[in-house]
């Protein structure tokens, strides 16, 4: 089909972009699920000298709702934004089972509405996991600040009872946008025009129809229009409650953040423990995800949500609006990588390690009867692999056996 017959350049879409946008988001939770989420999870398990118990538990816990997030928008749905056009292509796996659409139908027909409450039924469900890490990383960002201000006397501390109540109000606000999904998020009335033709188009005489989207109906999937441009018929009830939900926690959020930058300024010099300092390391690990957050999934869910709500064609150009709708998705995408690479980068084993040579190391676990963790250095390159050995090995050059560095490592605790 020709270029000039689309309207905002959905051809790139059609012919490079979904079929990228498909595997990179049918690979990736596979690869982060093999690859770094493991040493993820085993440093944590190890940090038990001075990571309390209940931030571990919410770092554990984030680890998995972000797991979940990432195989449900990324394998199961497999989302692509239509943008300018309020609505989402689904070519996962659950929107390929053959579930009939409502517009398909006869509407007061029993199978009409059993197929659209399935329908509303996946979206909630894509909601629930979009907003789900929310909590578990306010938990941990509310516990940080609170655990900031433990030595002074500020008047926003809380006790734990507290803490527990503020995060219990504020997951329900967040999970009533899960309902606020599934009652608002359904196809507008001129869905099946839509399907067909796209759209009539300021960019083209009133008589021309745009067929943007029907090239999305041969492909198969499930395609979720919610309007036009500019035009969420049903889903802005939604958008105003996700708007007062923001409203609402925005407040907290800003508070907790710059409060606790000016009182880690003020407390840089008087760290002196071991213990101290690497708490402040965590806490520095903390904001710098914070500020991932932000970028990676803060910004990019509001640019993709704005296009539902205002008619973004005469803002941006057609290029602007054809690159945000694969670069905003794949921005999206990696919120989970990218915290976890954070919090994996920036927690090397005991800095003694860095300066052994590898030989040191293989010697180290070689003596071991027990399953022992080796870091490959090179550089800044580690490795964390798990090695067991069962033959003894001579003595090391330098007159250190091997027995003794063997016990060097299992004294060694991962540091932030």
């Amino acid at each position: 089909m020709p270029n000039e017959t689309f309207t905002y350049r959905f051809d790139l879409d059609r012919d490079y972009f979904i079929d990228f946008s498909m595997r990179y988001q049918s690979m990736l939770p596979f690869v982060a699920l093999f690859t770094f989420r493991p040493l993820i999870l085993i440093m944590l398990m190890k940090k038990k000298d001075y990571m309390e118990a209940d931030i571990r538990l919410g770092y554990l816990v984030n680890q998995i709702a972000m797991i979940c997030q990432e195989f449900n928008f990324c394998f199961f749905f497999r989302i692509h934004v239509l943008a300018p056009y309020a609505g989402l292509y689904c070519d996962g796996p659950i929107c390929r089972m053959g579930i009939e659409k409502p517009y398909l139908m006869v509407c007061c027909s029993r199978l009409s509405r059993r197929s659209e409450k399935c329908i509303m039924i996946l979206k909630a469900i894509l909601a629930f996991f979009t907003i789900g890490t929310l909590p578990t990383f306010l938990f941990l960002l509310f516990r940080m600040h609170q655990l900031i201000i433990a030595s002074t006397q500020s008047r926003l501390k809380l006790s734990r009872r507290t803490l527990r109540i503020l995060l219990a109000l504020i997951s329900v606000l967040l999970m009533s946008n899960v309902a606020g999904f599934f009652s608002f998020a359904r196809d507008c009335s001129n869905s099946t025009e839509m399907e067909k033709v796209g759209a009539f188009t300021t960019l083209h005489p009133m008589t021309s129809q745009i067929p943007d989207l029907s090239w999305l109906k041969k492909r198969g999937g499930t395609l979720f229009l919610i309007g036009m441009p500019g035009q969420a018929e049903f889903f802005k009830e939604e958008l105003l409650l996700l708007a007062c939900s923001i409203a609402l926690i925005a407040p907290f959020i800003g508070c907790a953040t710059l409060h606790s930058i000016i009182v880690l300024r003020g407390q840089k010099q008087l760290m002196s423990s071991m213990t101290q300092r690497s708490q402040s390391r965590l806490i520095r690990v903390f904001f710098i995800q914070l500020i991932g957050v932000h970028f990676f999934y803060l910004f990019p869910l509001s640019m993709m949500l704005m296009y539902m709500t205002i008619d973004i064609t005469w803002i941006f150009s057609t290029w602007h609006i054809t690159i945000g709708r694969c670069a905003f998705l794949i921005f999206f995408t990696l919120e989970g990588t990218q915290l976890s690479l954070i919090f994996l980068l920036k927690n090397p084993l005991h800095r003694q390690v860095s300066k052994w040579s590898e030989t040191d190391l293989y010697t180290s676990v070689y003596r071991s009867s027990k399953p022992s963790f080796c870091l490959l250095a090179s550089g800044k390159v580690h490795l964390l692999l798990p090695v067991v050995f069962d033959k003894p090995y001579p003595q090391h050059g330098n007159g250190e056996t091997s027995a003794n560095i063997s016990k060097a490592i299992s004294d060694l605790r991962f540091e932030i």
